[in-house]
């Protein structure tokens, strides 16, 4: 699909959570070379809870270090900030990543030191 745009800057977003809960997370994870951004967030398989890492029934110690030579971003879709934030302390033990951004559903974004950006519907 991606080669038939004919273009260098289209790519594949990987959502884990989505992933799970269709119970293809490894198969997913299969081949990353197009996959240009992903989604972080766990969940119990059934629905699309946007639970923080390590609460839901994915196995972020076997997944995270299959992400060691990934290059693209990452977003970890949360409920609040304290979740967003728990998160990224998780994915950080298992993986160091240093262009991580936090979404979270409330419209916040943070990177990696926590740091507020305003979101673009503020004037």
């Amino acid at each position: 699909m991606i080669e038939s745009l004919d273009r260098d800057n289209a790519g594949l977003t990987l959502d884990m959570g989505h992933a799970n809960t269709n119970g293809l997370v490894l198969d997913f994870m299969a081949d990353l070379g197009k996959v240009i951004h992903v989604h972080l967030h766990d969940n119990k398989g059934r629905s699309d809870e946007h639970l923080e890492l390590g609460k839901g029934t994915i196995k972020w110690k076997d997944i995270m270090p299959k992400f060691k030579n990934y290059k693209g971003r990452f977003v970890t879709e949360a409920r609040t900030v304290e979740e967003g934030k728990a998160s990224l302390k998780i994915s950080e033990k298992y993986n160091k990543i240093n262009i991580f951004i936090i979404f979270f559903n409330s419209n916040f974004q943070f990177k990696s030191n926590y740091r507020m950006l305003k979101p673009r519907s503020w004037k």
